[in-house]
Formats: C-alpha cells, structure tokens, sequence
C-alpha cells in the first residue's frame, strides 16, 4: 500500500496538569487549576472546527456537530480531556493546530488579564501573554500510520513519552500583590489567578447557570470546603447559614456547636479520584469507525456522574470520561460517600464500554484545616498506587483524623466471593453504628485474643462463621439484649469475610478490620444523631 492512501493523524496532550494542580490551598483555586486544562482542550476544539476540522475527524474527545453549541461544562466540571487525536486531510492540519493553540493561549491571557484588572492587580500585560505561552506545554505528534492500524493505541506511548519530557516552569519577578485581599507575595501567574478567580471571567461564564451551582445556589463563588463539609445541614439550617455569609469560615461550627444535628463528619472533607480499569485493552479491540461510538458513551457517563456527584452535594472539578476528580462532603442525601461512589462505579459498569472495564478510586477524607495539597496527593496516591493495583476495581481510602490518628483500606469490588466485603460493607454501612466507647472496648478485646481468632480461622471446619460464639460471648451482658444481635451478626460477620478475603494473610485480615470498625464509628446516618450503641 503506497504512503498516499494510508492514514494520518495528529496527537496533541497538554501539561503541566499534576503541578498546576498543587498550586491550589482553596477549593476555588483547585477547581480553577483543574478546570483551565479542560477549557483550554475544548476551546482549541471549537478552533480547529473554525479552521476546517470536522468534527468526524476527531477521534478524541468526543465532539460532534450536536454538542458544539453546548458549554464546555457540567455543573462546572470540564469534561474535555487533556489529549487529541484526529485524522488529517488533505490540508496543513499541523498549521491549523498551532493556531487553534496560539488562539486559545490569547483568550486565557485576556481572561486572566481582565481579572487582575477587576482587583486592581499591577501586572504587565505583555508578560503574562509571554508567561502563559512558555508555562503551558503542548506535546504533538504527527505521524502516518498502516491500513487499519489502531490510532489511539499506537499515538498513546508517543504522548506518554513526551509527557515525561519535563519542561521548565517559568517564573515572573516576585511582587507583592496590590490586591488588599491577597498578602503573600507570588512567584507565578497562575496561583495569582486561581486566588482571585471568583471575579474573573471563566468563573462568571461557568457558573451562570443555576444547574451548574448545584446545591451551592446559596453562594455567591466557589464553595469552600467547610461550604461542602456542611451541605447536609443547610436545608435544615438555611437561616445559620445566611447569617453567616461573609462572616469567618469557621461561623456556622460556631452557630451549631450544641445543635444535635451537627456531626464530627461534618468537620471533614473529602477528595476523590476515580479512573477507569483496562481501557486500554478495551480501545484495541475497537475499529476506529466504532470509535466515536466509544468516546460518545464516555462522554455521556461524565455526564451523568456530574449530575450525580452535584445532587448529592460534591462539586465535581474535572469528569473527563474514565478520569474523575470531586470533592464531596462525608454524608448528604441521607447517605456516604462510599455509597455514591458505589453508585458511580456501577453506572461506570453498566454503561457499555466492555467486558473486563471497571472503575477504581481513591478517597482521602481529611479535617477541614488540613492542608489541601496534601489531601488531593493522598487522594491520588491511593487510587494508583492501591485501588489500581492488581485485581484493580477497587475503592481505596484513608480517613484522616484531626488528631494524627489514620487508617486505610483497600476494597476490590469483585463478583462471587471474594467481593463479599466490599459488597457487606457498603449494604450496612449507615445502618449498624457503634459508639467511641463501644469501638475501643472491642478493638482491645479483639487485639487481647487476636492469636485466639486466629487459632479459630485456621481451626474451622466448616464454611459457616466460627467467630459468631466469639462474639456473642463477649456481648452477654444485659445491656447487650434486644436489638444488638444485629450488631452481634454484622461485626461477627465483617470479621469472617476479612478472613475469607485474606485467607493466609491473617494480620493484612485484622488491620483491615479495625479500618472498618473506625470508618463505621466514623459515619453515621445524617437522619438519625442518636443512634443505638454496641
């Protein structure tokens, strides 16, 4: 086959993502960080269309005639991605591209330009054009590929390796912000931006319609994460909340502090990162004429779970398919977050994409004063590093207390038996509940014959629970009667299906116990503050 009838494409990934992200400290300056790359994908699109390239020729994201009127956002999530790939023509697409790119860079520059003049920040026009054009990287290949050849699997490691190409951040001369409200001093454009975008354009366009506040209808920007921590108390509590709008961040703690609705959860927040299983091996097996079939049920799932994660009170930062990134409070709706992101997962399931494709996350439920950076790096960290450790599917999460004190569990989602704990603990999660003093108790009489349980997992000689006698020994006292045979069974139970799922790993069975037992005394269910006890 002669090099004139075989197909060309041109692959392009923006950077740098992960280091602009960690420049955010607030919750508005995350959603800033991560929502730029996704506008600056879809206007590049909305460019290159000017240009000629049709919307037939893009293999990713997806992007039809249908959906190029719609705005850039759900809910005020990006849903572009931070990669393109399309099918050149007849034509210099290379040349269109630079330009669709040089475009976009001017409309961020006037963004962020117009911003600064808004809260009286001195800043030199010209230097920050010049600063946004050097700060963000754009890595493209172009490259004729063979009949019939795959173009996302073979472009993709050309775009991975150019990702690891580091490239140096510039940095302007440090000044000291004008702007009353801003006190430190900056090293870049960029976190000077992110600090002040409320007023700026993009936020403005964003969150114009009322869909895309969500619940946050009430707030004049973007929520803070004690806004979100306490969603589930501002239906009930709107007056509170009124009262304090404008006031210290910490006000509405202060106005409910003897009020039974408000929770120790509620002190917390939480981030998640989510990212699909074996995509890649699903792509392979696709024509690229079914392609955009593929990409559009992406884009209808990213869809979907920005709706989902807003109705229940998150804000979704970025939803770019199989790619998520949310913060969310611990309970809202009447239910956890392990219970929307059990929701997510199976939608992620069942939305067609393929045998063997799945969903993993990771979740970091931090105190409201923790350092942000810091909990969106946890968060991070235990999605690829253990949900997406083999067998994958999984839900991994830390809870970190404001005390220093820490746990974490990693929950694979698997059919048959092996995905009995994750599947046993979120069907009861919010429904058994566990006070302080009843936890530290069991986990001291857990941890004091924890070589006896041992001796009875390996003892057993039926596939029947041998700790129940275990347990119901240990509540025989009166005040263990009634109703807390329930509790008897669930924790009994737990403690059997952490074994099976471990089998020979009886101390990786144990800690993972004491995880859940800590997370269930963590939780409660918003619609019940005075909940029995075991």
């Amino acid at each position: 086959m002669s090099s004139s009838t075989q197909p060309s494409y041109i692959a392009l990934t923006i950077g740098p993502i992960y280091q602009t992200l960690l420049l955010a400290r607030a919750t508005r300056e995350l959603w800033g960080a991560s929502y730029l790359f996704s506008y600056i994908m879809g206007n590049i699109i909305k460019n290159l269309q000017e240009e000629g390239i049709t919307s037939e020729q893009i293999l990713i994201p997806y992007y039809s005639n249908e959906n190029s009127n719609e705005p850039l956002n759900h809910y005020g999530a990006g849903v572009f991605p931070d990669r393109l790939i399309f099918r050149k023509n007849k034509g210099d697409e290379a040349a269109k591209l630079n330009r669709a790119i040089e475009k976009t860079l001017n409309e961020v520059s006037c963004i962020m330009i117009s911003c600064f003049q808004k809260n009286n920040i001195e800043v030199k026009e010209k230097s920050i054009t010049a600063y946004i054009k050097q700060y963000f990287r754009f890595c493209i290949v172009e490259k004729t590929l063979k009949a019939n050849e795959n173009a996302i699997i073979a472009l993709t490691p050309y775009l991975d390796t150019l990702e690891l190409q580091c490239k140096v951040v510039p940095k302007e001369e440090e000044q000291e912000s004008t702007n009353a409200n801003t006190k430190r001093s900056k090293a870049n454009y960029l976190e000077l931006f992110f600090e002040n975008i409320n007023s700026s354009k993009l936020f403005k366009e964003t969150f114009k319609q009322v869909e895309n506040k969500g619940k946050y209808k009430h707030i004049d920007g973007f929520p803070s994460i004690v806004d979100i921590a306490t969603i589930g108390l501002y239906e009930n509590h709107s007056e509170l909340f009124a009262q304090n709008n404008g006031g210290e961040e910490e006000g509405i703690y202060t106005k409910l502090k003897n009020n039974k609705d408000l929770m120790p959860y509620h002190r917390y927040i939480c981030i998640v990162h989510a990212d699909g299983d074996n995509i890649g091996e699903t792509i392979k097996a696709i024509n690229e004429n079914d392609f955009t079939g593929f990409s559009k049920k992406l884009y209808d799932f990213a869809i979907w779970a920005a709706k989902e994660i807003s109705n229940y009170g998150g804000k979704p930062l970025y939803i770019g398919g199989d790619d998520l990134l949310f913060l969310a409070p611990v309970c809202a709706e009447g239910s956890s977050i392990f219970e929307l992101m059990d929701s997510i997962q199976k939608k992620f399931a069942n939305s067609g994409f393929g045998d063997g494709v799945s969903l993993s996350l990771g979740l970091s439920i931090t105190y409201h004063k923790f350092p942000m950076f810091e909990a969106l790096e946890m968060s991070r960290n235990l999605l690829f590093e253990k949900a997406k450790s083999s067998p994958k599917n999984a839900i991994a999460f830390r809870i970190q207390k404001h005390s220093g004190q820490w746990w974490e569990a990693t929950l694979h989602k698997k059919t048959g038996e092996e995905g009995q704990l994750y599947t046993h603990f979120i069907e009861k999660i919010g429904k058994i509940h566990l006070s302080e003093a009843s936890l530290q108790s069991l986990i001291y009489k857990l941890r004091d014959n924890q070589s006896l349980l041992h001796h009875i997992w390996q003892q057993r000689e039926t596939d029947s629970n041998p700790f129940i006698h275990f347990f119901t020994n240990f509540f025989n006292e009166t005040i263990h009667q009634g109703d807390t045979e329930k509790y008897i069974e669930y924790v009994s139970d737990l403690l059997w299906i952490c074994y099976k799922t471990f089998d020979k790993e009886e101390d990786t069975a144990m800690k993972t116990y004491y995880a859940l037992l800590r997370t269930i005394q963590f939780l409660s269910s918003p619609n019940n503050n005075t909940p029995p006890t075991i």
